[in-house]
């Protein structure tokens, strides 16, 4: 509770930032499902670890993630 307390009581100092609470096997599955959804997730260190490795495998590994060039089209790459 205390989390979701100071995270909501920061997130009135950015008004045009969306804030959005989920449950973490909720926002697992979301990632899963449709993860260009998220900018950011904010979460504690053992939820974080579990979420991070899930959306790195979105690539194909673990180890690609880190080295990933996403969406060049809007970067004028391609």
């Amino acid at each position: 509770m205390l989390w979701r307390e100071i995270v909501t009581a920061v997130a009135k100092e950015y008004p045009t930032v969306e804030l959005s609470h989920m449950y973490v096997d909720n926002a697992a599955m979301q990632l899963v499902r449709a993860p260009k959804q998220f900018d950011l997730i904010l979460t504690g260190n053992i939820f974080g670890d579990i979420l991070s490795d899930e959306a790195s495998m979105l690539t194909g590994s673990i180890g690609m993630l880190p080295s990933a060039s996403l969406e060049c089209e809007q970067q004028g790459f391609v």
